[in-house]
């Protein structure tokens, strides 16, 4: 699987006793110095305190991102792409398809690329992106901004941010958005927490979960797969801040949970950004994720992507996939952000960038955090009623789509099993429910699942309902747990045999 596929295209110019001078690059418009303000914060937001001015010599990793062309008619077919049922259900899109449709022009392209080079500055485009890396400094005077540090009281963690960015006006017609600049999310968050627990005699499925509990509980196969899919159904992990998975302790997890999967599966490594993934210092979020799916999807291959820059590392990671030949079929990420400590313009952003790997036929399943509903992210038709009016945007999207444990999960750190919750664990459970029915649809010449929710929505009978308990908070007893889709446990969680039966697969 190689991590990169590069295209050169060599132009075959006739040469006529003379050497052909290359085209000269586009003017840049009599207006190239009127700027325009482009995103600003009236207020810092809450637990943010402003320190001092950025180091002028500290560098920032620059991410200057293009607003995507055809992106409604990209859209409607991603619909139809994913829609059980539509003619063009599970036609999956290659890179070259998507970015021939998204991509920025060449001349808007240029423009930026020109404009950098009057600062002395030279950037590296890379299709809907320019990257550089500027001192603060250069940033400051760029993009007319004040960096400064900005203290998290809560976290105690500190960001470089600007509360505002400008650009040259006519910039604003293809230029989306700078990263990072006004957006305060920190590093993507972990949604694990430890346990003090340790392992229990006689252990029992109420009190330590573990693969043969969810095997049972779900119906998952507990057979090896026969690995044939392996070029186009693996899962992709990646790890945030630096958490590292450790291979002596999957290896001890697989020795006590799963001792007659044979030969016993590991994981492959890809490093981002300098990611890395020191065996000296495994962490829970990292364990947790590659036990629960090198652990539970019965020898699909797995992959651990260790990013290095956290800054821009959602986007880095899934401009990335975007650009691989065969990416992982499913994705589990155990982090997120905030809302609250994100713009309109990063999250629309990740959301279009999510839209793309799904064309492709990635499905990618996110934890949560919690159940509940989006402040900005608009309602579709099949979520939340009135209840506890004022307490939430009435508008705004629900979540979660989907439920699995997330109490009491067994996993091995540093050689002794521990127990761990929250939805970072139910994450990698249900992408690898996803892998195990990728494979078999594989198995079967059927095409893999892609973006999933038009296909869950359709199935809700084929899933676990959960229509008891709820989620106490804002002095309430917290949204209930009902029949049907809910914000506490979404419709469900999977019954791997009815959802097999569904997709054709018996």
């Amino acid at each position: 699987m190689a991590p990169f596929t590069i295209a050169l295209f060599i132009l075959a110019i006739a040469l006529q006793c003379i050497l052909a001078l290359p085209a000269p690059n586009p003017p840049l418009p009599n207006d190239f110095t009127q700027y325009s303000i482009v995103e600003q914060m009236g207020t810092i937001p809450n637990q943010w305190i402003e320190v001092e001015p950025a180091p002028i010599e500290e560098v920032i990793p620059l991410r200057i991102g293009f607003k995507l062309q055809n992106l409604q008619e990209f859209e409607r077919q991603f619909m139809e792409i994913s829609t059980p049922g539509h003619p063009n259900y599970g036609k999956h899109m290659t890179s070259e398809q998507i970015y021939a449709m998204l991509d920025p022009t060449d001349e808007a392209v240029q423009f930026v690329l020109n404009w950098l080079k009057t600062f002395g500055i030279e950037g590296i485009h890379d299709h809907q992106w320019i990257k550089v890396d500027l001192t603060v400094a250069q940033a400051d005077q760029l993009l007319q901004a004040q960096y400064k540090v900005y203290h998290n009281s809560e976290s105690g963690k500190s960001i470089t941010r600007t509360l505002s960015y400008s650009l040259p006006s006519f910039f604003l017609d293809f230029i989306d958005l700078v990263l990072p600049a006004t957006s305060f999310a920190p590093d993507p968050g972990a949604f694990t927490i430890p346990k003090v627990s340790k392992r229990q005699d006689p252990p029992s499925c109420e009190t330590r979960v573990t693969p043969a509990c969810l095997q049972k509980l779900y119906g998952i196969p507990t057979s090896r797969t026969k690995n044939i899919n392996g070029d186009v159904n693996h899962i992709g992990v990646p790890g945030f801040l630096n958490e590292f998975a450790n291979k002596a302790d999957l290896s001890e997890f697989l020795k006590q949970e799963r001792r007659y999967l044979v030969p016993p599966p590991s994981f492959d490594e890809v490093f981002i950004n300098g990611g890395r993934n020191d065996q000296n210092v495994p962490g829970i979020e990292a364990n947790l994720d590659i036990q629960y799916t090198v652990g539970l999807a019965n020898g699909v291959p797995t992959t651990f992507y260790s990013m290095g820059n956290n800054d821009t590392g959602f986007v880095d990671f899934s401009n990335y996939l975007l650009g691989m030949v065969n990416p992982p079929s499913v994705i589990s990420i155990s982090y997120g952000y905030d809302e609250r400590d994100l713009t309109s313009s990063f999250a629309n952003n990740l959301c279009n960038t999510y839209m793309q790997l799904g064309a492709k036929g990635i499905s990618v399943i996110v934890a949560s955090g919690d159940g509940g509903v989006a402040g900005s992210r608009p309602k579709d038709d099949y979520q939340l009623g009135s209840q506890y009016a004022g307490l939430f945007n009435p508008n705004g999207r629900g979540f979660p789509d989907v439920a699995a444990q997330g109490e009491n999960i067994a996993i091995i750190l540093k050689g002794v099993s521990e127990l761990v919750e929250g939805t970072s664990a139910s994450t990698p459970i249900f992408a690898s429910v996803i892998a195990l029915l990728n494979d078999e649809l594989i198995t079967a010449k059927k095409s893999k699942l892609g973006f999933l929710n038009p296909l869950l929505y359709s199935l809700s009978r084929e899933l676990n309902d959960v229509s008891t308990g709820s989620n106490p908070s804002c002095k309430t007893s917290g949204f209930p747990a009902l029949r049907g889709w809910d914000p506490v446990t979404g419709l469900g969680t999977p019954n791997y045999e009815l959802m097999r039966t569904a997709l054709g697969l018996s």
